[in-house]
């Protein structure tokens, strides 16, 4: 067979995603780093301090000021948050060339980040309902989780739950992440759950990554809807989503192709008002295996107390790490 040659605009390409993906840090290397950047600008407030009196630690401020330069351009969110700030304010200037240019670049950042590759089929266990499956799109930075299969109380068809992405979106003031010395209105990324060591050991991690969203709950028939506060937390290869108010907690896990079309037939059958036959127990199988990693960590019978170790502003969650796996 002749081997297929690549065109030199993809190996082009190929090669800027390699140089793209190696650049950022991400996982417990990118808490540290913020960490270092949060102490970085608590130097060059204290040697701005010093300079209305003397220019003797100007250098000092340049040396501080460049550090933090640098510390920054490995931070994606950062990064992907200043070029969509500098596409809009082209726009804004008549830049239309200039605006295409800095979202590009956005988008090349946007693609590095965990919190944005969730898209496609996730099967989590929805307490007494059983396992449902959801499917992930994007709408701009918005993700939105919309039942493929459903129950009596939310229908397949309708959002599960959202998650706003935006690192430019406002939610609050912050004095660490903006991109000048103007922070007003600034998003304030939630502080990431810190792991107990026997936990962090399961998982190859010391922190989860969560972002603020909102979750859906109705009464049977779909009334009473109800929109609460929510937070998706990015755990290894899966990720989970609490509805905080009520302390419901579902782990997801990507299905098997085999999975996904017996939950479809069963899915379509019901709608026929007709009762599934396939096997439940082989169903559940086929779920659990999707877990095993969860299910290792479970066996270790870490519950939310044992994992994770709160601070006074982290949120208290009622389920277990692993309720939604039960």
């Amino acid at each position: 067979m002749e081997n297929i040659i690549p065109s030199p605009q993809r190996v082009q390409r190929m090669n800027h995603e390699a140089t793209l993906k190696n650049k950022f840090i991400h996982g417990d290397q990118l808490v540290n780093l913020r960490q270092y950047i949060d102490n970085l600008i608590q130097e060059i407030q204290d040697t701005k301090k010093k300079l209305l009196h003397s220019k003797k630690d100007e250098n000092q401020f340049l040396s501080l000021s460049k550090a933090l330069q640098d510390a920054r351009e490995v931070d994606a969110e950062y990064m992907y948050q200043l070029y969509k700030e500098n596409a809009i304010q082209a726009e804004e200037r008549g830049q239309t060339e200039q605006a295409k240019e800095w979202n590009k670049q956005a988008m090349d950042v946007r693609a590095c980040l965990p919190q944005f590759k969730l898209e496609g089929l996730w099967v989590g266990k929805y307490g007494d309902h059983g396992y449902e499956m959801i499917n992930i799109t994007y709408v701009g930075d918005t993700l939105v989780a919309t039942k493929v299969t459903g129950d009596k109380n939310v229908p397949k068809g309708q959002v599960s739950f959202t998650t706003n992405l935006d690192p430019t979106s406002t939610t609050s003031t912050s004095t660490t992440h903006g991109t000048s010395g103007n922070n007003k209105n600034k998003k304030i990324p939630l502080k990431p759950i810190e792991l107990t060591d026997v936990a962090s050991k399961q998982w190859g991690q010391k922190y989860l990554h969560r972002f603020s969203g909102k979750g859906q709950v109705a009464s049977e028939g779909f009334v009473n809807r109800e929109w609460m506060e929510g937070q998706l937390i990015l755990v290894g290869e899966y990720f989970s989503f609490a509805w905080i108010p009520i302390g419901y907690q579902i782990f997801f896990g990507r299905p098997s192709a085999e999975l996904t079309l017996k939950m479809m037939k069963q899915s379509r059958m019901m709608d026929f008002g007709l009762v599934a036959t396939a096997d439940l127990a082989e169903k559940r199988a086929y779920v659990q295996k999707c877990f095993d990693e969860t299910e290792l960590l479970l066996d270790e019978e870490c519950s939310i107390d044992g994992v994770i170790l709160h601070s006074e502003d982290d949120l208290q969650y009622l389920a277990d790490v692993g309720g939604g796996f039960q």
